[in-house]
């Protein structure tokens, strides 16, 4: 479904088509609209929240994106990075992204498979999202069920028939996810002849559409993270009397 340039969309067989004489080649409506997920940056309301989702990994580069909330729960992917070494390392590409764009972030969601990984040797409470934690990055586990995440995603990506276009739209900036969106696929079978899908995701191209993945499965929504959150900006720390 994804598409970074101009595609059609017959919204009866809800899928892109190539339309002949200005209708679907399939059920002949004329009920179609042109369609693409690549937007060209633009300003974002103050009153928008902005979703910063995490996919950090031990031994290569963490994946991240923010994506902003419109008030009719659409979601617009704002800005990316990649970032490497010490949680520490991390948060300071954070904070220049975060500073660079202006962004408020209300919410920050994290892998939680990588996120709850353990180390005895960096302390018997050690975990991945701990060292985060301890250095201002606070994250909220993310839900990671692929199968209904996947329908989720899909939901992003259709045009909406009110608006007449996808709810999901992403800055041409935003290179590594479209690179993500469009080599992201299944697991091919060992055996040529086998019959049955396979259920696993490849590992390659993946970090950054595990991105809307986990938002997704947040189900966006605007009052929620408009009123119903703070600005996360790092640690709270206790007042003291």
């Amino acid at each position: 479904l994804f598409t970074q340039s101009s595609s059609i969309w017959c919204f009866k067989c809800q899928k892109k088509i190539v339309p002949i004489d200005g209708k679907c080649l399939t059920c002949k409506s004329d009920d179609i609209e042109s369609f693409t997920h690549i937007v060209a940056p633009h300003p974002i309301p103050s009153q928008w929240p902005i979703v910063m989702v995490i996919d950090p990994h031990p031994r290569k580069k963490d994946a991240i994106g923010w994506f902003a909330v419109t008030p009719s729960d659409d979601v617009v992917m704002v800005a990316e990075a990649e970032a490497d070494g010490t949680a520490q390392d991390v948060k300071k590409v954070i904070d220049q992204v975060e500073a660079t764009h202006r962004l408020l972030v209300r919410r920050r969601l994290m892998d939680p498979n990588i996120a709850t990984e353990t180390n005895d040797k960096l302390g018997r409470d050690w975990t991945i999202r701990k060292a985060y934690d301890d250095v201002g990055l606070r994250c909220d586990l993310a839900n990671d069920d692929i199968n209904v995440g996947i329908n989720e995603v899909k939901e992003l990506l259709k045009p909406d028939a009110r608006t007449r276009r996808p709810r999901l739209r992403v800055f041409s900036t935003c290179e590594r996810f479209r690179y993500g969106m469009s080599h992201w696929s299944w697991a091919e079978h060992a055996r040529p002849g086998d019959q049955e899908p396979k259920e696993k995701v490849r590992d390659r191209a993946k970090d950054f559409p595990d991105l809307v993945l986990y938002l997704a499965l947040d189900r966006p929504n605007f009052a929620k993270y408009a009123r119903g959150a703070q600005i996360v900006r790092g640690p709270v720390r206790p007042e003291r009397y």
